[in-house]
């Protein structure tokens, strides 16, 4: 798994082998939380056709809608690579890396 684009402090798209997921931080009321889903193929298309603007309209709906989408969250099975996955990128992209 890799970090292929973020938008900060809100979301990370990563890509594995078997597609994109999409890491949205998602704040209602005074909780903060995150759900990774993986983008469905009309999502993917969407990506394709416009990029950036649709993660960041995507992710924009996963906060506001987050119940809608937390049926979706595949976050417990892929933690652990995404978390390595961030790790790498950050480390990549500090300054002064």
């Amino acid at each position: 798994m890799k970090v292929v684009a973020h938008g900060p402090q809100v979301w990370f798209l990563l890509q594995d082998q078997d597609g994109y997921y999409l890491l949205a931080r998602c704040s209602q009321s005074a909780a903060e939380f995150e759900l990774l889903i993986k983008l469905s193929p009309d999502e993917y298309k969407e990506f394709h056709a416009c990029g950036r603007l649709y993660i960041d309209y995507l992710a924009a709906r996963i906060n506001y809608w987050s119940r809608e989408y937390a049926a979706r969250s595949v976050l417990n099975a892929y933690q652990p690579k995404v978390t390595a996955a961030i790790g790498e990128w950050s480390a990549s992209n500090a300054v002064g890396a």
